[in-house]
């Protein structure tokens, strides 16, 4: 035993020498920022839904997961689990449970290319005792140390660990542990930790996954990014539930009470991942004069407009996913020409227009996009009232600010067939992949309305 100590002991002093010299990273090309990230109050909640839930429980037993698993070591807390032969990951696993236990947990993806893996995992609110157990615990696999650079301001070490082969990158700081297999998405998540009130938080970087028109988003709906869909625990049903979601405005925000017109969601298909439909004062047109004189009027005045629907919709086309926005009433192509200016980095996109079921008009940065607008209205492709005719005749019935679809199902769904794609390997057919896409399907939907509070648009969901 005493040995064992001198050598554990020798390890981590060893460990502590090769970190004094940090290595510094260059800078990313592109600034390392999630599009999706989950985060929970309690981790102990993700262990009960994934040892609890029968749809979770399933997942684990997939192929799916264990293909998922080799990619995402530290995302589910199972660190040690493989290596439980091992004293090493015994006491891992076990000390990683435990102390993951009452604690936030942060799940992460990041879509910025060249990054080692878009998947990152954070736990909050370790106390000093607990990091310095972690720091002994790691430091058997512990590597050498990098100073990674977030910002011209900001700056966060990790370290690098190689557990049984499998390379991560380990930041701790202020009782946040950052974990990835990139150093980049391990900087960022240990220097991003912060409390929460709802038991789960998905935040969905809008700016991210609607480039093309982010901005519209910022000009008509908000000038932050980020989109908080806040969900509660449910012990009987060992189930995360929807509560609301919640959107920052500016106090001069656009939103105003209104009908959504009939045969809006028709022409949107039911292969979109989001859809956000919003009550604006009517701009009179889409020139760039009429949109100048339009943000340049008090707020107070623009109010007195009549009520305008503006769309905003990311959807899966040919395995691609694609942005459009759907705007409320019929317009000539002269009096929608501020939209180009409106497409953020217009001179990278062609910006299409077309009517939209006789009464609309649709606005892409592809023909193909518009068309399939008009597919969903014509109905040749199913559109949403195929996933639920009465959530959206109550949205229709309400005379909200704003409505919005959230599919998790189509969202992960799509982003594995385009996965499937990107292999060629020619297993679309597979026992493995049909599995997965059953899995994938199961995945839930939710529909929201609301209004503006305060600083925030607040949508409650429309069973």
């Amino acid at each position: 035993m005493k040995r064992l100590l001198i050598g554990f002991i020798g390890i981590t002093a060893l460990s502590i020498c090769l970190a004094a010299e940090a290595d510094r990273l260059p800078a990313p090309r592109h600034k390392v920022l999630p599009q999706v990230s989950v985060r929970f109050r309690d981790a102990h909640h993700l262990h009960q839904f994934f040892h609890q839930n029968s749809g979770a429980k399933k997942f684990l037993s997939s192929n799916l997961y264990r293909g998922l698993f080799y990619r995402l070591h530290p995302v589910f807390g199972l660190l040690g689990s493989e290596y439980s032969a091992t004293w090493e990951g015994r006491l891992l696993d076990y000390v990683y449970e435990k102390t993951m236990s009452g604690r936030p947990l942060t799940l992460a993806y990041f879509p910025q290319r060249n990054l080692n893996s878009p998947f990152g995992s954070a736990v909050a609110g370790l106390g000093d005792v607990e990091q310095k157990l972690f720091e002994s615990l790691l430091s058997p696999f512990a590597g050498g140390t990098h100073t990674v650079p977030l910002s011209a301001s900001q700056e966060q070490q990790v370290q690098s660990l190689n557990v049984h082969g499998q390379k991560f990158a380990k930041g701790l700081d202020k009782g946040c542990l950052g974990l990835s297999r990139d150093p980049y998405v391990a900087a960022y998540l240990t220097s991003s930790c912060s409390e929460m009130k709802a038991d789960a938080v998905i935040d969905i970087n809008m700016l991210q996954l609607l480039p093309a028109i982010s901005g519209v988003y910022k000009r008509f709906f908000s000038s932050e990014g980020n989109l908080a869909v806040q969900m509660a625990w449910e012990n009987s049903s060992s189930n995360f539930k929807p509560m609301q979601v919640e959107m920052p405005v500016i106090s001069n925000h656009q939103f105003k009470k209104g009908a959504i017109p009939s045969g809006f969601f028709s022409a949107l298909p039911a292969s979109s991942v989001l859809v956000l439909a919003a009550q604006i004062p009517d701009p009179g047109g889409f020139t760039p004069e009429a949109v100048k004189t339009y943000l340049s009027e008090p707020p107070s005045q623009r109010q007195q407009r009549e009520a305008l629907t503006l769309g905003l919709v990311a959807f899966w086309l040919d395995e691609k996913l694609e942005t459009a926005v759907l705007i409320g009433k019929e317009a000539k192509p002269e009096e929608l020409e501020g939209f180009r200016e409106l497409y953020n980095d217009s001179s990278l996109y062609e910006v299409h227009f077309a009517r939209v079921c006789k009464q609309f008009v649709g606005v892409a940065a592809s023909a193909a996009a518009v068309e399939e607008l008009n597919r969903a209205c014509a109905g040749t492709v199913p559109n949403l009232l195929h996933l639920s005719q009465s959530a959206v005749q109550k949205i229709h019935g309400q005379n909200s600010s704003a409505a919005m679809l959230v599919n998790f199902s189509e969202f992960l769904h799509g982003t594995y067939r385009m996965g499937l794609k990107s292999l060629d390997e020619g297993k679309e057919s597979s026992p493995e992949v049909k599995e997965a896409q059953a899995i994938l399907g199961d995945l839930p939907y939710y529909f929201f309305a609301g209004d503006v509070d305060n600083s925030s648009l607040v949508m409650k969901e429309v069973r």
